[in-house]
C-alpha cells in the first residue's frame, strides 16, 4: 500500500512539473506584439511563470544567455524603486534621498525619480507612523521567541513536528535583524533566498500543492475506516477555518494596527 501511494505521488508530482515546464516553454516566446514581461494578477503568478522565473535565475541559463545591458538597467531601476519605498516605510527619508541622488548620477530617468521624490516629500510632511503593535525591533525579537517555542513543541513534545518545525525555523530566519534573508533585491545586492522561495513557490501556488500532495500521500486512513464517525472531526476543522477568517476581519475593523485583507 505504501509503495502504491508513493508511486501515485511521484506520478502526480511529475505531471505537475511537466505541466509547469510546458507552460513555461509556451510563455518564453510571446507572440508578435505581446509583452514578454511576467504578468501578475492579484499578486499571484502562474506556476509556469514561476518555473520560468526560477530558470532565468539559474547559472545555467545565464551561461547560455549572458545578461544584457537593458536587463541590468531594468533591474537597477526596479531595485531603486523598491529601496526608496522600503526606506520610506521605515521612516529613513534621508537615506531615501541618498538613493535618489545615486540613481540620478547613474542616469536613471527623471520619469522614475520624480514620483519617488514626491512620495518622500509627502511622507516627510506626514511624519513617520509605525504600523506595528510593538516598537521597531521588538516585534522581531518576539517572533524569534515564538519560533523557538514552536521548535521546542515539535521536538520535545512531538506536537505536529512536520508543520511546527519548518514554521519555527521560518520565523527565526525571517526575523533575524539586519540579515535580509527575506528582503527583496536592493541596488548592488541580490534578494534574500526566502524572497525567491516566496516569489517562485508561494506566489505561483506550487508550494501549497506540493505540501498537500505530501500530506495526502502520508495519510493513514485506517483509523477513519475503522471508526467512520471520526469524519465529523474533519468537518469540524472547516468551521475553524471560517472562524479564523471572520476573526481576522473583525480584528482589522476594531484595531487600526491590524490590517488583514480578505485575500
Amino acid at each position: 500500500m505504501f509503495k502504491l501511494k508513493k508511486t501515485f505521488g511521484l506520478i502526480a508530482l511529475a505531471a505537475l512539473l511537466f505541466a509547469g515546464a510546458a507552460g513555461a516553454a509556451d510563455s518564453c516566446c510571446p507572440a508578435e506584439g505581446e509583452s514578454a514581461a511576467i504578468t501578475v494578477e492579484n499578486d499571484r503568478i502562474s506556476v509556469a511563470e514561476g518555473f520560468k522565473k526560477l530558470w532565468h535565475e539559474t547559472g545555467i541559463y545565464r551561461f547560455f544567455n549572458p545578461i544584457t545591458g537593458e536587463e541590468i538597467d531594468a533591474a537597477y531601476k526596479d531595485a531603486v524603486v523598491q529601496t526608496v519605498e522600503a526606506e520610506i516605510s521605515a521612516g529613513h527619508f534621508t537615506k531615501a534621498y541618498e538613493v535618489l541622488e545615486k540613481a540620478a548620477k547613474e542616469g536613471v530617468d527623471r520619469e522614475i525619480l520624480l514620483p519617488l521624490a514626491e512620495q518622500i516629500q509627502a511622507a516627510r510632511q506626514k511624519g513617520y507612523e509605525s504600523k506595528a503593535l510593538l516598537p521597531e525591533g521588538l516585534g522581531q525579537f518576539v517572533m524569534i521567541l515564538i519560533g523557538l517555542g514552536l521548535i521546542f513543541l515539535a521536538i520535545k513534545k512531538g506536537f505536529e513536528p512536520l508543520l511546527l518545525l519548518p514554521i519555527g525555523f521560518g520565523c527565526i530566519l525571517t526575523n533575524i535583524p539586519a540579515a535580509g534573508i527575506a528582503a527583496g533585491p536592493m541596488p548592488g545586492q541580490p534578494a534574500g533566498f526566502l524572497y525567491y522561495f516566496y516569489t517562485v513557490g508561494v506566489q505561483s501556488g506550487v508550494f501549497p500543492l506540493l505540501i498537500f500532495m505530501g500530506v495526502g500521500a502520508m495519510t493513514d486512513f485506517g483509523p477513519l475506516l475503522a471508526n467512520p464517525k471520526t469524519a465529523l472531526l474533519g468537518a469540524a476543522a472547516q468551521f475553524g477555518i471560517f472562524i479564523a477568517l471572520l476573526g481576522a476581519m473583525w480584528l482589522s475593523g476594531m484595531i487600526p494596527a491590524i490590517d488583514f485583507s480578505l485575500q
